[in-house]
């Protein structure tokens, strides 16, 4: 299971003191604006001292530095298997996630960090496995004013090239260049193929279903694939033995979730 830790408990000095999470681009709050970029569903933890009105953890002593947030977050979210690690005041970084999703899922590597636009390792847009993280947590001798490049020196890791989306805004003055965020695309890209996304699943009694692997891709059933009297579905075609199926519900007006 995928997992995203949101790190926004700095002092944000260069904002004048101001709380990054709670700040604000074309209406919304930064935090906002990152949450609403994750998939559906995810698990998630900010790593903030403020009360920002959703889950979140504190490393203690407070204002500890990053990798101390790191590890409050990563022991929040023990039962995950992979963990994201973005920080608030880049709040367009998950854009970046199929990518190291998808980077990650073709190599051994612990890890997949994004090279940003302008040359920057950006530690906090990334990607691990999560044994891996915790592994490279316990062996520093101690967590707290520890920066994130010491996390990553013994790390197995690979890199992914920045679009631009990975980009942190730290003074009032940059404020003014984050873009207004566009409307999600009514399309997904899997592959070479452009496929609309399957819609929020029902279960039979109108409940929503299970969340279905947040970095697999789901295509449209082939004809040829059905059983007869199927109808078309959605197929989860990275899900192995226990791959799945959205398929229509008349009943619900929705689609219910079939293991096939």
């Amino acid at each position: 299971m995928l997992g995203a830790v949101i790190l926004a408990g700095g002092h944000g000095r260069r904002m004048g003191g101001a709380d990054k999470a709670s700040l604000s681009a074309h209406g919304t709050r930064f935090i906002d604006r990152l949450l609403a970029q994750l998939p559906y569903g995810t698990p998630t933890v900010a790593v903030s001292p403020h009360r920002l009105g959703l889950p979140q953890v504190c490393e203690s002593p407070l204002y500890g530095g990053p990798v101390a947030g790191i590890a409050a977050g990563a022991q929040a979210l023990s039962h995950c298997s992979e963990l994201a690690l973005f920080a608030v005041d880049a709040p367009d970084s998950p854009l970046l996630l199929p990518r190291l999703c998808s980077a990650l899922a073709s190599s051994s590597a612990d890890a997949v960090l994004t090279r940003a636009a302008d040359g920057y390792l950006q530690p906090l847009c990334s990607l691990w496995r999560a044994p891996a993280l915790h592994a490279q947590l316990e062996c520093l001798p101690t967590t707290r004013n520890v920066s994130v490049r010491r996390l990553i020196r013994a790390a197995n890791f690979i890199e992914i090239p920045g679009t631009g989306a990975e980009r942190d805004y730290d003074t009032r003055a940059e404020l003014r260049e984050v873009p207004a965020l566009p409307p999600p695309p009514p399309f997904a890209l899997t592959g070479s193929r452009l496929v609309s996304p399957p819609p929020t699943p029902v279960s039979a009694k109108g409940e929503v279903a299970a969340s279905p692997d947040l970095c697999a891709h789901w295509e449209p059933q082939q004809a040829r694939n059905r059983r007869p009297g199927e109808r078309e579905g959605w197929t989860n075609t990275e899900a192995g033995p226990s791959r799945s199926r959205w398929t229509p519900n008349a009943t619900t007006n929705g689609l219910s979730l079939i293991h096939i």
